[in-house]
């Protein structure tokens, strides 16, 4: 299992749009992924889910991957997060 730590940059959070948009780039991939907000940890590819965790801007997350070719997985979900979130 690997793991990375993300401080939420987006103005407005992880709010129902981006949540939307992280839960389908998670659902492309066939590890287990996991975000952790807090002492809340969620299934990444679960919309309600990652909405539930009310990240706000400044907020950590913790990303959790697990599965095969997990470092590729990681580093593209540590990309796309830097990217949009």
């Amino acid at each position: 299992m690997k793991q990375f730590d993300y401080i939420i940059r987006e103005e407005l959070g992880l709010h129902a749009r981006a949540a939307a948009k992280l839960a389908r780039y998670a659902q492309a991939s066939s590890c287990d992924i996991y975000i952790q907000s807090g002492l809340k940890t969620v299934d990444m590819k679960n919309v309600m889910g990652l909405i539930s965790l009310k990240a706000l801007k400044n907020d950590m997350v913790r990303v959790f991957v697990n599965g095969e070719q997990e470092e590729e997985v990681l580093e593209s979900i540590k990309l796309y997060m830097e990217e949009n979130l």
